[in-house]
C-alpha cells in the first residue's frame, strides 16, 4: 500500500453540524490524517463552518434521489466532477438515502479510485417509496470494492447477505484521547440520568419523560436531555412544555425529581455524561448509536431501546440492558409500563450500575476505541488496494 493515501469521505452533513454520523466521519477523518494520510471531506455547505485542519469541500445541495435533489444543476455537476475527476486513492460514501451518496451510486463504474460504502442502516428499507431504490441497491453494492457494516445483524448487512454481497463489520466507538481526560466521578447523594439526542422527534424524548415521571426512584434525581434544537422544532417545543409541567408536578407532589433540557457544546455534553449515573436512550430509529459507546467510555452504564444494533452493543460491551421494545415499520418504541420497572431496578441498585460500568469500560478499552477502529479501516483499505 502507498505510504500516503488520498482519501475522500463523502457525507451529507459535517461540522459544525452535530449528530452521530458527523461525529463518526470527523473521528475517522482526523484519525486518517494522524496516520499520515491526505483526507478530503465532501459535504453540505454550512454558514457557520470555519477553517480547520481538514480539507472540506462544501456543496449547496440537499435532498435525495427518492425525495428529490434540491440544488442548481451546475452545483450537482460540480459535485459529480469533483468525485469523478479527483486524484483520490479511496472514495468512501457514508450513509445511503441522501444526496452525497445517491448522486454517486449510478456513477460507480466511472470512478477509478477504490470505492468503499458504509450504508449505516437502510432506514427506508420496507417503505414503499423506496421500492425502486432498493431494487437497484444490490447492483450498486456489488459495484463497490468494499462494503463496511457496523453490525452483524442489522438490516443493511442482512439485505446485503440476502443478495449475495459480502462485507466486513467494523463497529463504532469512542475516543480514548477524549474520554480518558474526563473526570468520571458519579454523584453519591442523588441520581443523574442523561439522554443525548437532538430534537428531531425520533429520539424517544416523550417516552423517556413519561417513564421517568412514573418511576419510583429512591434517591433525589434529575433527568438531563442534551440535544441541539431549533426554537421552532416541534419536538423541542413539546419537550419544553412537558419538562416545565413535569417540574411543576414534581414540586406540587413534593417529589425530589427534576427534568433539565440542555443544548450545549461538545465539552458540556461530555461533562454531563461523565458525571451521570445512568445513560438512558429510548431512541426510535438508529443504525449503530455511538452514544452507547461514549457512555461506557465515560464509565456510565446504559439502558437503550432495541434500536439499530443496540442489543448487539449491549452484548459486545456488557454495558447495560435493553428496554422492552415494540418495533413497527422499522421504528422502535419502548413499552412504557414494562420500561418503568426496568428503569426503577437500575436506578435503585448502585452496585449493579457500578459493576456494569467497570466491566463495560474495560471492554471498550480493549475493542472499541477510535484509535483501534481507525487502524481497522486503514487495514481494510490496504486489502482492496493490494
Amino acid at each position: 500500500m502507498k505510504d500516503k493515501l488520498k482519501i475522500l469521505n463523502c457525507v451529507q452533513f459535517f461540522e459544525p453540524s452535530k449528530g452521530g454520523m458527523q461525529e463518526v466521519v470527523k473521528r475517522l477523518s482526523e484519525g486518517f490524517i494522524e496516520k499520515g494520510h491526505d483526507v478530503t471531506v465532501a459535504t453540505s455547505f454550512h454558514p457557520e463552518r470555519k477553517k480547520s485542519s481538514l480539507h472540506i469541500e462544501s456543496f449547496h445541495i440537499s435532498g435525495s434521489l427518492v425525495g428529490g435533489i434540491i440544488a442548481e444543476k451546475s452545483e450537482v455537476q460540480r459535485y459529480k466532477n469533483f468525485v469523478l475527476n479527483g486524484d483520490f486513492d479511496v472514495v468512501v460514501l457514508y450513509a445511503a438515502q441522501q444526496w452525497s451518496c445517491d448522486l454517486i451510486l449510478p456513477l460507480l463504474p466511472l470512478i477509478k479510485a477504490k470505492k468503499v460504502f458504509v450504508p449505516t442502516g437502510f432506514s427506508g428499507l420496507g417503505n414503499f417509496h423506496y421500492d425502486e431504490y432498493f431494487k437497484l441497491m444490490p447492483s450498486w453494492l456489488k459495484s463497490f470494492d468494499l462494503n463496511i457494516f457496523h453490525s452483524e445483524v442489522y438490516r443493511d448487512h442482512k439485505f446485503a447477505k440476502d443478495h449475495g454481497v459480502k462485507g466486513i463489520v467494523i463497529p463504532n466507538g469512542a475516543s480514548e484521547v477524549e474520554f480518558e481526560k474526563l473526570d468520571k466521578k458519579k454523584p453519591s447523594d442523588f441520581l443523574k440520568l442523561v439522554h443525548i439526542g437532538n430534537h428531531t422527534g425520533q429520539k424517544g424524548h416523550d417516552e423517556l419523560m413519561a417513564i421517568y415521571r412514573k418511576a419510583k426512584i429512591k434517591k433525589p434525581s434529575e433527568l438531563v436531555i442534551l440535544g441541539q434544537h431549533k426554537i421552532k422544532s416541534r419536538c423541542f417545543l413539546t419537550c419544553f412544555i412537558q419538562s416545565f409541567l413535569s417540574n411543576v408536578l414534581f414540586k406540587l407532589k413534593g417529589t425530589s425529581k427534576k427534568i433539565r433540557l440542555v443544548s450545549g457544546k461538545r465539552e458540556e455534553v461530555l461533562r454531563e455524561l461523565a458525571s451521570s449515573s445512568l445513560f438512558v436512550f429510548p431512541s426510535n430509529i438508529e443504525c449503530s448509536p455511538i452514544v452507547l459507546y461514549e457512555a461506557i467510555a465515560a464509565k456510565t452504564p446504559f439502558l437503550a431501546s432495541n434500536v439499530g444494533n443496540s442489543v448487539e452493543i449491549a452484548s459486545w460491551t456488557e454495558g447495560g440492558a435493553i428496554f422492552p421494545t415494540e418495533i413497527k415499520f422499522g421504528r422502535s418504541e419502548i413499552k412504557r409500563d414494562e420500561s418503568v420497572s426496568l428503569l426503577e431496578s437500575w436506578c435503585n441498585d448502585d452496585n449493579l450500575r457500578a459493576a456494569q460500568a467497570e466491566k463495560a469500560y474495560l471492554n471498550w478499552k480493549e475493542r472499541f476505541t477510535w484509535e483501534k477502529i481507525i487502524d481497522t479501516y486503514l487495514s481494510s483499505f490496504k486489502s482492496i488496494i493490494d
